[in-house]
């Protein structure tokens, strides 16, 4: 299954990310890996990176992660440390 992750202002809806599954057999259970998409940052993004800013508004996917290169979030099963899947989800249900 592919999944695309958007987020929409300016009056239309954006590609932002592909989330994937390291292992389709383990589900959530699984490591998991989530980054920006990189059209996605430089069109959005890559002023305010360049100019030291970091994106943390309406064009994130939560304010908790901004938009940046690099994995947003990478879920390693029994980790007890660093950020985990599971906080992604309430995080798409912070917009306003």
């Amino acid at each position: 299954m592919r999944l695309t992750l958007q987020t929409h202002f300016d009056g239309e809806w954006h590609h932002v990310a592909k989330p994937e599954l390291e292992d389709d057999k383990a589900n959530f259970q699984g490591t998991s890996i989530v980054d920006y998409d990189l059209d996605y940052f430089v069109t959005v993004a890559s002023a305010e990176f360049a100019a030291g800013k970091t994106v943390h508004d309406h064009r994130a996917l939560s304010v908790g992660d901004p938009v940046e290169l690099g994995t947003l979030i990478r879920h390693l099963p029994g980790s007890t440390t660093g950020r985990s899947a599971e906080r992604l989800l309430p995080h798409l249900n912070d917009r306003h």
